[in-house]
């Protein structure tokens, strides 16, 4: 029971931390009248997955969903992405903080 309530609070943290960069990435586009997009958002239109995600947006058709191997390779992409961006910002974070 440990691990599921360890898991909740680390969904919950990075769910509070994806908000906070949504929002604050919203404000300075307000002050600097620029239209940037979101750092990361998740939709659904006309049976398409779309994610955006730092900028970059990601449409998954749901039919390819069906094939499995088409599935993998396009969570491939997407999850190594993700990956590295929290690995840099961890890495940033580490020398910020904990040197």
């Amino acid at each position: 029971m440990q691990w599921l309530v360890r898991w909740a609070v680390i969904a919950a943290v990075i769910f509070m931390v994806i908000t906070a960069l949504n929002i604050s990435n919203q404000a300075v586009n307000d002050l600097t009248d620029e239209s940037g997009d979101k750092f990361l958002a998740v939709d659904m239109q006309d049976g398409n997955l779309n994610m955006d995600f730092s900028g970059n947006s990601y449409n998954v058709n749901m039919d390819k969903l069906k094939n499995i191997e088409l599935l993998k390779q396009d969570m491939v992409i997407i999850t190594e992405k993700v990956e590295a961006h929290f690995t840099k910002s961890w890495r940033i974070f580490k020398v910020l903080f904990l040197s």
